[in-house]
């Protein structure tokens, strides 16, 4: 089982890689010859410029922030042991897009300032989330999404808000931060959002143990010596800086989240201390090919990349939810 485990991770790699050159050589732009463009002595001509400034520069991203939202998938899943939680659904997302938008309504527009208030306003919805859930006698992961779908509301509802009145402050548009577009994509947006990745990573560290014993529940994993408010803080944490690196970059993208963790599960099986790297290559894969999509279907019109992932998403979470159904109608 490992060796075929390893076997579908050498595929997705090379499946990133093919679609990454794909992604690199189509565009609106025809560039017949990628290598030659590449290692031009001519550093001013359009071609290479359109590769080196426009087209590299995005499809990292790309790569970054699909990761990013795959593991902070992931970890939301683990972490609330709920197959249908996901940054979107659960607070996250609109935290770091309120956290955005008011930095850069505010005139703050370095790219680092407005992740640092991205991370703050994910931190502070899903942690408030989880609180809200906490406080009650009926805490559940059930509760936890429920509550996560009204903080999100409010959330997205603030982002309209503050878009609309500061809409000439350079704020971007509505739809950039309700569906996300990588149109902005530069390498300073590159850096920041690798930083956010290895942030991630390194925060979640270990944790893949924790959230297999917390899906198990919360007794089950303070016989091991975890305390399971601890872990899902933890999680939230590595979440909410994985999720402010990919939004303050693109905008919001839902069902990534969702679906790369889901689609992960199907081919590596259950635990969480597996799922890590495929849940990352799955949500980078998934993302560079809706980018791909979005920039080349209607030829010099961009379509919102949030349309394509949802497409892909809904479906999934549609099946969830009728099996959840289904599943609590036969108990």
């Amino acid at each position: 089982m490992n060796q075929t485990n390893l076997i579908y991770k050498y595929a997705l790699i090379v499946t990133l890689f093919a679609a990454s050159i794909i992604a690199i050589s189509f565009g609106y732009a025809a560039i017949p010859d990628l290598f030659s463009t590449l290692t031009t002595s001519d550093k001013a001509s359009v071609d290479y410029v359109i590769l080196t400034e426009i087209r590299i520069p995005r499809v990292l991203l790309a790569i970054l922030v699909g990761a990013a939202l795959g593991l902070a998938g992931l970890l939301a899943q683990g972490a609330f042991a709920n197959p249908l939680a996901e940054p979107a659904i659960i607070g996250c997302s609109s935290g770091a897009a309120l956290g955005s938008i008011a930095a850069i309504s505010l005139g703050l527009i370095n790219p680092v300032i407005v992740f640092l208030l991205a991370a703050v306003g994910a931190v502070a919805l899903a942690t408030l989330t989880f609180r809200l859930a906490l406080g009650t006698k009926e805490f559940g992961s059930n509760l936890i999404l429920i509550i996560g779908i009204a903080i999100s509301a409010i959330g997205i509802a603030l982002v309209g808000i503050i878009g609309t009145i500061a809409g000439g402050n350079g704020s971007r548009s509505i739809s950039f931060w309700y569906f996300g577009s990588l149109s902005l994509a530069n390498f300073d947006y590159v850096y920041i959002a690798l930083f956010a990745l290895v942030a991630g990573l390194t925060l979640s560290y270990g944790l893949g143990r924790k959230l297999d014993l917390l899906s198990f529940g919360d007794l089950q994993a303070k016989h091991w010596g975890d305390e399971p408010k601890t872990i899902r803080l933890r999680a939230i944490l590595a979440m909410s800086l994985l999720t402010a690196g990919a939004v303050s970059a693109v905008g919001n993208i839902a069902f990534l989240g969702l679906a790369a963790p889901h689609i992960a599960r199907s081919i590596f099986g259950y635990r969480h201390s597996v799922l890590f790297l495929p849940s990352l290559l799955i949500g980078a894969i998934i993302l560079l090919i809706a980018d791909t999509l979005a920039r080349n279907l209607a030829g010099a019109v961009e379509l919102p990349i949030g349309f394509f992932t949802a497409i892909i998403g809904a479906p999934i979470l549609i099946a969830l939810a009728r099996k959840a159904v289904i599943r609590t109608t036969n108990a």
